[in-house]
């Protein structure tokens, strides 16, 4: 089930941290690292989001859950690097070298996804394909229709402990980090 929590590493790491540049990184990962032992474990991850304004963020009515749309109209703000309403074939290739692997349905090219062959993915055409992934059951770990911040938490650790060890080392935030620059 690893495969099925990668996309959009998410939340406060994607929003947060994958917008760093170069210099940027050890400090960002710094951040996350609560206990400075170069390892960030879960309880560091749930500290980090219950101290952040990320969950807010994507709960966009403040219902202390993150419904379907909001979590797909996240991903898409995510994915849009440029805020320009669409995704490009770079953002594209970004997105999917990310997040999408392992997930039912994924995508081999965005043309699969661009249902008006413009060449680039409208809102509408990303929450569409992203249904039929299944990633936001995938996400609802209690399968109650919703996500809640720890259900959130948990996802984007899973995404990042590439390892499944239970831990996040700086190696596997710099591969993540690294896939968000191609």
């Amino acid at each position: 089930m690893r495969g099925n929590t990668l996309f959009f590493a998410a939340f406060l790491f994607t929003l947060g941290w994958t917008a760093c540049n170069d210099t940027q990184q050890g400090s960002a990962y710094d951040t996350g690292d609560g206990q400075q032992n170069d390892i960030i474990d879960n309880s560091e991850v749930d500290n980090a989001f219950t101290q952040s304004p990320y969950f807010k963020e994507w709960d966009q009515n403040s219902d202390q859950q993150v419904d379907e749309d909001e979590f797909y109209q996240g991903h898409v703000k995510v994915m849009d690097k440029d805020q320009n309403s669409s995704i490009s074939n770079e953002e594209w290739d970004q997105a999917k070298s990310s997040y999408f692997a392992g997930y039912d349905n994924q995508p081999e090219n965005m043309e699969d996804w661009d249902a008006d062959g413009d060449g680039d993915l409208t809102t509408e055409e990303v929450v569409t394909a992203l249904e039929d992934t299944n990633y936001y059951k995938n996400w609802d770990n209690n399968s109650d229709g919703k996500i809640v911040e720890e259900e959130f938490a948990k996802n984007v650790f899973q995404t990042w402990d590439t390892d499944d060890n239970g831990l996040v080392q700086s190696e596997e935030y710099g591969e993540f980090h690294e896939r968000q620059k191609q």
